[in-house]
């Protein structure tokens, strides 16, 4: 305080003047830094959610479409198995001669011959030879391969082990010959039973991927019994997997993460562990990178094949390592995201470098660090500019001050003659004429106090100005800081359209491939109205396939058009009662309903704010699948709704088949089916609409289920919502 006392006045003035600037320049920046880092954050943590479900979103897909080919190549192989049964049948069926014939039998895994004496295996009374000649006809299995185009096989049972040899096929050697005499062994040679074996000794057909000859293919086996009912050989149909992996191969490839990144394929065992199935744009197939180690030493293919195969159907996880390639200067940090589809070995991986996502973290943190920039060294610049100026205007107010006190110590020792010396017209000068004309100029003195303070407010108008006009200079900052946010909000509206554009384009893709189907279902029924009397069983069969095949296709678009639907359309929110719309969904399943002996009951339904249309779909999916879903007996279904912090909750209860813990996440995704189509009809799509239309709503959707004791869907709805 002394301190403060006794600093010349000049210094005050001048500290007040860059004092009061530089604690408003200092609050100023200090609050827009803390805005900007809030603002910061919450652009990062947007930014990092869509880069995870971008991965996520890649990696899911790649999944989605190597299980949809699977399935459907699953689907061709049984349609295979069917037209073979029905050939094979059709040619009289197999019996054993009494007389015997000699093969030489070779292991397909090993090459090890062995000499052995068979009966004769007789299709329709007629031996099957032991033709290796492709240019030769073979009974049943060259007709099963014109009319599929893909392999067939008749086995024969070798001994009471299990042993099966090819007797008839179409499926070819490294030489281009026909591939009998070879064998599939019930034990394997590293001492494991042979799963193909092992299904038909137990009575039942396999399905699946297995080995043949020489390769891998994808394929269904089914035992042959004779009349006593003895298992005596077994029928085979299969897709060499190659071919199939073609058809997705295209796909993956041109599939993008990122500037560099991109999505690859790796065997995990057999002879095809940690080889490349699909590489990046191709280059390196089939090359072996088993032992390829990060540039920390680890063995990062052997680490990310491991995790990947302890993953569960439909699952992610996450490998990161530091790699460098030979034309980069350092390492960098990459992230995989990985998913294992067991039924191929086909391990998938979305890789990208991790500093190619957070370009826009970069962009974010510099912006705010220009901006912070900027404002302080305008705010020091600003202080210095002030504390100069008020130098220059205290030394202009002292100056005068020192002269009449010295002037005034002067006439206190006495001296009254002296005269202030006046050279200027302010206060100091009015000040100086008071002392010389006290007693004549008073009425002059008063004028001149009234002339000092309309200066003295004037310059305080000019100071508060300046300020002003310095507040104005903070205040292009923050507008400059306004537009980048704004150019990260026209992103995620860019973000937001792109995906609009992607769900029309699905939608007109999925309505042109009705037409198409409709017309070959139609032709297919006219050409057995038309011939039905030309046409024997087997071929009012194959139409029958067909047409099931095409609307089954044509069931699958709907869907397809029904999610398109529910994902792109404005919404309707009005009032709408439920227990009407409950009504019109249980007559529109009223067949279902009778055939399946349901009972459904429900509570007193609710008035809510909703679209009626997707409200109706909502309820009629969710008691469709528990009709369908109900097992052996008449189902129980139980319709409640209840109030909870705003939200109106539904309940959808059934007595079915349940559903495993495990799966409650997958149900709700496209595709995502968990019983066969032989078991259970569907498309996998009914459960994804349920969950768009909820959330389209502002709502969530939930199951709760256990294995043989039903299943119970919750969704929610807001109970109050403004009207538009």
């Amino acid at each position: 305080m002394d301190f403060l006392r006794n600093m010349p006045l000049g210094v005050k003035v001048s500290l007040l003047g860059a004092g009061s600037v530089l604690a408003t320049a200092a609050a100023l920046v200090g609050l827009a830094t803390c805005q900007s880092g809030e603002y910061n954050s919450l652009a990062q943590h947007e930014v990092n959610g869509l880069i995870e479900a971008d991965l996520d979103h890649i990696a899911r897909g790649v999944y989605s479409l190597v299980q949809t080919e699977d399935e459907a190549v699953q689907q061709q192989v049984d349609y295979n198995l069917n037209v073979a049964r029905h050939v094979l049948a059709k040619a009289g069926g197999v019996s054993l001669s009494p007389e015997a014939v000699t093969w030489t039998a070779t292991n397909q895994y090993t090459d090890a011959t062995t000499q052995i004496r068979l009966p004769q295996m007789l299709v329709g009374g007629q031996w099957l030879g032991q033709n290796s000649d492709p240019s030769v006809e073979t009974s049943v299995v060259d007709e099963v391969t014109r009319l599929v185009g893909e392999t067939a096989t008749i086995f024969q049972r070798l001994n009471e082990q299990g042993d099966m040899l090819r007797v008839a096929t179409t499926v070819r050697t490294s030489e281009g010959k026909r591939a009998i005499g070879t064998y599939i062994p019930a034990i394997e040679p590293n001492g494991v039973s042979n799963q193909v074996i092992a299904a038909i000794r137990s009575g039942t057909t396999y399905h699946g991927r297995a080995y043949v000859v020489d390769t891998w293919y994808l394929t269904a086996y089914e035992p042959i019994t004779d009349d006593a009912g003895r298992l005596v050989g077994m029928l085979y149909v299969g897709v060499k997997q190659s071919n199939v992996e073609s058809r997705v191969r295209r796909a993956i490839i041109e599939t993008k993460v990122g500037k560099t990144g991109y999505v690859y394929v790796l065997g995990s065992q057999g002879e095809r562990r940690g080889r490349y199935i699909i590489s990046q744009r191709g280059g390196r197939d089939g090359e072996d990178v088993w032992d390829s180690r990060d540039s920390d030493g680890r063995c990062v293919i052997q680490a990310i094949v491991r995790k990947a195969m302890a993953l569960p159907p439909g699952e992610l996880a996450t490998q990161r390592y530091r790699w460098q390639n030979p034309d980069e200067p350092s390492p960098r940090w990459k992230v995989a995201r990985l998913a294992y589809y067991a039924p191929w070995d086909w391990v998938i991986g979305t890789s990208v470098y991790e500093d190619e996502l957070q370009s826009y973290s970069a962009i974010l943190n510099g912006g705010r660090v220009r901006m912070t920039s900027v404002m302080g060294l305008a705010g020091l610049g600003i202080t210095l500019l002030i504390g100069l100026v008020g130098a220059f205007v205290a030394r202009t107010i002292v100056r005068p001050v020192t002269q009449m006190t010295q002037a005034a110590e002067t006439i206190t020792r006495g001296d009254l003659s002296q005269i202030v010396q006046v050279r200027s017209r302010d206060e100091v000068g009015t000040l100086a004429t008071t002392f010389n004309f006290m007693t004549q100029k008073l009425n002059e003195t008063l004028q001149g106090l009234h002339q000092a303070r309309e200066e003295l407010e004037q310059r305080v108008l000019e100071r508060t100005s300046e300020l002003e006009t310095s507040n104005e200079q903070l205040q292009r900052e923050i507008e400059e800081r306004k537009r980048a946010e704004h150019q990260l909000t026209c992103r995620s509206q860019e973000l937001a359209r792109s995906n609009a554009e992607l769900e029309q384009f699905a939608y007109v893709a999925s309505h042109d491939l009705q037409e198409p189907l409709r017309m070959v279902a139609s032709y297919l029924q006219l050409l057995e109205r038309r011939y039905k009397d030309q046409l024997d069983s087997d071929a009012h069969e194959f139409i029958a396939f067909a047409v099931d095949g095409a609307k089954r296709m044509r069931t699958l678009i709907d869907d397809l058009l029904t999610y398109s639907r529910v994902a792109t359309r404005a919404q309707s929110f009005q009032p709408t009662d439920c227990e009407a719309v409950l009504t019109t969904v249980l007559t529109n399943l009223y067949v279902a309903i009778a055939e399946s002996g349901a009972r459904i009951t429900h509570a007193p339904l609710p008035t809510v704010s909703a679209d009626a249309t997707q409200l109706a779909q909502l309820f009629q999916n969710l008691i469709a699948n528990a009709i369908r879903f109900r097992g052996g007996q008449p189902p129980e279904i139980r319709i409640d709704a209840e109030t909870r912090n705003g939200f109106w909750r539904f309940s959808v209860r059934d007595s079915g088949i349940g559903i495993e813990p495990r799966h409650f996440e997958r149900i709700f995704q496209v595709f995502q089916r968990l019983h066969g189509r032989a078991e259970y009809a569907g498309t996998g799509i009914g459960l994804a609409i349920c969950k768009k239309i909820v959330e389209r709503h502002g709502g969530d959707i939930w199951v709760e289920s256990e294995i043989g004791k039903g299943a119970t869907f919750h969704f929610t709805i807001p109970g109050k919502r403004a009207e538009p």
